[in-house]
């Protein structure tokens, strides 16, 4: 990748963020009551990452 290449964004209709993952944006991503979302952008790399939240309140789990 090329320095003047935005480390976040999209590609082929999907998000990609190449930034250094953080232990609160991980949690953000993967369990986030705030957030209605089922598929989150995934915290590094290309694509999308379950919010296990929604999932386990789609399943009636919590």
């Amino acid at each position: 990748m090329e320095q003047n290449e935005p480390l976040q964004g999209r590609f082929l209709g999907l998000p990609y963020d190449l930034r250094k993952p953080t232990l609160s944006k991980v949690k953000k991503r993967f369990w986030n009551p705030e957030d209605e979302r089922l598929l989150t952008p995934m915290v590094f790399g290309w694509g999308y990452a379950l919010n296990f939240y929604r999932l386990a309140h789609a399943l009636r789990l919590i």
